[in-house]
């Protein structure tokens, strides 16, 4: 209920930073994190954080080696929400087009993100997943987002969808019905 409230309020506040104010669901959220190696040689990056549904997924499969994680997320109330939560992780406010700036020269091995992609422009969306790519590890690089159903047939959805096929050839993905609101998950693996 807390995190629902969170949401709520990140959505009034600013509506277009807020695709959804439902957390991700379980099924979705496995697939999203089904990108993380189980013994990562780079960083997991999140997009979006939100109130740390996937954070808590992500840091359970990394177990209590929090140091290869950074979480970002642009709602500051979000970002001492989730710092609360999971007090040993690393979370910046900072825009996902800026995750790079925090490596430290490190590589990354999966980048999970629930960006409201089509809330987006197009030029931040490239330069988004423009990052990820030169970013991501070819020995074990994964990344893994998801769009919700009601908005795949728009403009915005198609141009979003053609973006991640552009960007990683071999992308996949799956319709999950059971999720609020139902979403497509797209994963693709630099390997």
């Amino acid at each position: 209920m807390i995190s629902f409230l969170h949401f709520l309020k990140a959505a009034l506040k600013n509506p277009l930073r807020v695709s959804t104010v439902f957390e991700t669901g379980p099924t979705v959220g496995k697939i999203l994190v089904s990108v993380v190696p189980e013994h990562p040689q780079g960083l997991v990056i999140e997009l979006g954080v939100g109130t740390g549904a996937i954070t808590e997924a992500i840091l359970d499969k990394l177990g209590s080696d929090t140091t290869n994680y950074i979480g970002f997320e642009l709602d500051e109330s979000m970002v001492k929400f989730v710092r609360k939560r999971f007090p040993g992780a690393r979370f910046e406010a900072a825009g996902a087009e800026t995750f790079a700036e925090y490596l430290g020269g490190r590589k990354v091995s999966a980048v999970v993100s629930t960006l409201p992609w089509t809330l987006m422009p197009p030029e931040l969306v490239s330069k988004i997943l423009g990052s990820v790519k030169e970013n991501l590890t070819t020995t074990d690089g994964g990344f893994a987002t998801y769009v919700t159903a009601h908005v795949l047939k728009t403009p915005a959805g198609k141009r979003v969808q053609n973006a991640f096929a552009e960007t990683f050839p071999n992308v996949q993905n799956e319709f999950i019905a059971n999720n609020l609101p139902p979403a497509r998950v797209f994963t693709a693996r630099m390997h």
